[in-house]
């Protein structure tokens, strides 16, 4: 428990280390939750969340490639019947799962 009040006083992650895992998957589940509502010491919330790679959702961070390839993935996948776009053309979404985008040229 020093680990965990230390943690508290000081806001410094080297002491989460110490902390078993059990308080530790208390402690994200009750961040989580407080994040959402905005109660709490935001940057000790935060810094638990940091130093564990977790998003303010509880969900582990992804790195920026797989963004990236995610995005490419949906670009793909995105369907118009347009032939003979021209600058500034407007393409809609033509099927279930994109129908919500469109892109400007």
């Amino acid at each position: 428990m020093d680990s965990f009040n230390n943690f508290c006083k000081t806001g410094e992650s080297k002491y989460l280390d110490s902390i078993p895992d059990e308080i530790i998957e208390k402690m994200i589940t009750e961040s989580v939750k407080f994040l959402w509502e905005r109660k709490g010491k935001r940057k000790l919330q935060k810094t638990l969340m940091s130093h564990y790679n977790l998003n303010d959702d509880g969900n582990e961070k992804s790195s920026p490639k797989e963004n990236e390839k995610h995005a490419e993935k949906l670009v793909a996948a995105f369907k118009v019947n347009v032939t003979g776009a021209r600058s500034n053309d407007i393409l809609i979404a033509n099927n279930e799962t994109c129908k919500a985008g469109s892109i400007h040229l």
